[in-house]
């Protein structure tokens, strides 16, 4: 999480995941969970989104993925592997598509994604 964040981030398990906060309980800047679902991956985004916000196809990891962007910064990520989906909340860090971050984040999920059965 240090390559994601400058400051440190207490995480916490939630039921299908987990979530990093500024302080223990805190705001969640960061979650991942993870679902059995089989269903289409664009039920896991806002039916009408924000404007500004902008839905794209994520195209190497897992069998498909989707992800929301706002003025060029990642927001929620629904990647589908098999009968799995990984949805995570990402606006908060702040990240810029194409820069070292997103491609560590990326690297994290296809860790996550390899891991499942």
């Amino acid at each position: 999480m240090a390559a994601l964040y400058p400051s440190p981030l207490y995480p916490s398990q939630q039921k299908n995941g987990c979530r990093w906060s500024d302080k223990p309980n805190g705001r969640a800047y960061f979650q991942i969970g993870i679902i059995e679902n089989s269903k289409n991956l664009r039920q896991f985004f806002e039916k009408q989104l924000p404007s500004g916000y902008h839905l794209e196809k994520i195209k190497d990891i897992g069998n498909r993925g989707l992800y929301t962007q706002s003025n060029g910064y990642l927001s929620v990520v629904a990647i589908r592997q098999g009968n799995w989906v990984l949805v995570s909340t990402v606006d908060l860090l702040y990240i810029k598509m194409g820069d070292g971050r997103q491609n560590q984040l990326w690297d994290i999920f296809r860790g996550i994604l390899k891991s499942l059965k």
